[in-house]
């Protein structure tokens, strides 16, 4: 036949030569067509397969497992936050009712020291008047 190592044609292939003659390349192409089929190069246990499909299976489960425990631990902080900011617009809401009605009315501030708060309007009118009597 031809060179056994040239490319294969339809007449020239693994088919053409079943007792392997053409390919002497190592011990596992020696043998002959009495002979039991051999282990072929390379080859895999399916016991190795299996073993890597359930580790790999278990390998992903656990993956999902912690992004879903952390996921929802960022949801319950996200509540939290939430709780907070809605308790800061209920605080921030009392406190600027607090101070529009301290400007909008007349009362004491401090009255050991003679303080007192009047609406800013009326507190500009005073000073006015004040630096227009003074001129």
């Amino acid at each position: 036949m031809s060179d056994p190592h040239a490319e294969n044609t339809a007449t020239d292939s693994a088919w053409a030569d079943p007792d392997h003659t053409l390919e002497t390349d190592d011990e596992w192409h020696e043998h002959t067509g009495e002979e039991p089929p051999q282990v072929a190069h390379g080859s895999t246990s399916p016991g190795v397969i299996a073993l890597v499909g359930v580790v790999s299976f278990a390998l992903m489960a656990f993956t999902v497992w912690v992004i879903l425990v952390l996921f929802n631990g960022y949801l319950a902080g996200e509540d939290y936050r939430k709780e907070d900011l809605a308790d800061l617009g209920r605080d921030t809401a009392a406190a600027k009712a607090e101070a529009t009605s301290i400007l909008s009315t007349t009362g004491w501030t401090d009255p050991a020291n003679d303080l007192v708060h009047v609406p800013i309007e009326d507190a500009i009118e005073h000073i006015v008047k004040e630096y227009q009597a003074v001129q």
